[in-house]
Formats: C-alpha cells, structure tokens, sequence
C-alpha cells in the first residue's frame, strides 16, 4: 500500500487510494502515517481530514498521529516548534502541527456539514462501508463534497478504506 501511494508521489501525481483491508491489518495506521509524514516533512500549510462513521473512530485514528509526534526524533523534526499538536481557534475537532501550519480536522458521516468549505489537501476516509444512507445524508454525498475540495496536484491525498461489510453499500 505504501508502495502505490508513494509510486503516485514520486510521478508527481496526486494520490488516490481505495482499500479494502482486514482488521488490525494496520491499514488506517499506515494511512495516516504517510500523511503525518507528507505534513511533517513535505508540505506546510497542508490540511487533512480524517473522517470514519463516528467522530469518536477518527479522534482514535488522529491519536495515532499524537503518538507519532510525541516520538519523532528532534533531530529530524523540520518546523520551527517542537513536534506536537495544538488547539486550533478552540475547536474540539482541529489540531495544527505546531511549527508546520498543518491542520488535522476529524468529523463523521453524521455531521457532514461540518466538512464543507474547508481546505484540506489529504483526506482519509475511513471504514466507508460503514457510513449509513439516510434521508438526509448519504456517503455519496460526503465523499463528493470532500473530493470535491481536494485539489489534483501532487502530494494530494484521498485514501478510502474499509473492512468489508456486506454489498449494497456505498463501499461496496
């Protein structure tokens, strides 16, 4: 996997994935640590989302993250601050990296909304085959509005992943 993302890296184009993984296969991890590392040694001011069935499933999964700047060797850390994250303007769901201007939002599929008008240059949309259809929202919708914002240039990254849950389902 990490194979792919980097092939597209390297030819300078953007990154795009669609997995199908197994559980505590390490997928979502390896994911999130390719962005953690296009952000930490690539690009500044490169915002990425992390969004999953429920907010608390991608809190987990920035939690990763948390874990890698806490342990990322000071003699490789390229920002003006020591790696950690910080709040952003007070929001429960942003963190920025501090000393790189990169931003880390999480949402859900059950508050779309809150996705829209963002910047985001990554995201990682996880355990879509998950995300519920309702009279209201659909994935379908969330992963056009969140495609939609990611531009195609190099470095960019969407990687939707999934354990299998049937067919039917948006995923499958």
């Amino acid at each position: 996997v990490a194979a792919v993302m980097e092939a597209d890296r390297l030819a300078g184009n953007p990154i795009r994935i669609i997995m199908l993984k197994a559980r505590q296969w390490g997928g979502s991890t390896l994911i999130q640590v390719y962005m953690a590392w296009i952000q930490s040694c690539h690009r500044r001011n490169w915002h990425s989302l992390i969004c999953s069935q429920v907010k608390d499933t991608s809190t987990g999964i920035r939690g990763m993250y948390t874990r890698l700047l806490a342990d990322y060797p000071a003699e490789l850390w390229d920002g003006d601050e020591p790696p950690r994250f910080r709040p952003y303007e007070r929001s429960t769901n942003v963190r920025e990296i501090s000393g790189r201007g990169c931003r880390v939002t999480v949402s859900s599929i059950q508050n779309q909304d809150a996705v829209r008008g963002a910047d985001f240059a990554m995201a990682h949309l996880s355990e879509t085959a998950f995300w519920p259809a309702t009279r209201t929202r659909t994935p379908a919708d969330l992963i056009r509005a969140v495609c939609g914002s990611v531009a195609l240039i190099p470095y960019s990254l969407v990687a939707m992943e999934s354990t299998a849950n049937g067919v039917g389902n948006y995923f499958h």
